[in-house]
């Protein structure tokens, strides 16, 4: 997992984003997705910051479950990129 932070009026300020978590297939189901976002969720807190954002697959089904488990929601955007 790759954390960054971001910057956005709409979220409060300063934001995290969850970039790249990928927990091998073969660990998958064991909690290490959740520890880390925990943990990410925890280095967020500790520095004043309100909003965790992440981007997931459309067909990525179980990690949608376990965004959905944990307490992340679905805010009527997408995120779009463009390359420069």
């Amino acid at each position: 997992m790759i954390l960054t932070f971001g910057f956005s009026i709409e979220y409060g300020g300063r934001h995290g984003f969850i970039d790249e978590l990928f927990v091998r297939r073969e660990f998958r189901g064991s909690g290490f997705g959740t520890l880390a976002i925990e943990h990410a969720t925890s280095v967020c807190r500790s520095l004043g910051m309100k909003t965790i954002l992440l981007e997931v697959a459309f067909e990525e089904c179980a990690a949608h479950e376990l965004y959905y488990r944990i307490g992340f929601r679905e805010h009527g955007r997408r995120l779009m990129s463009r390359a420069i």
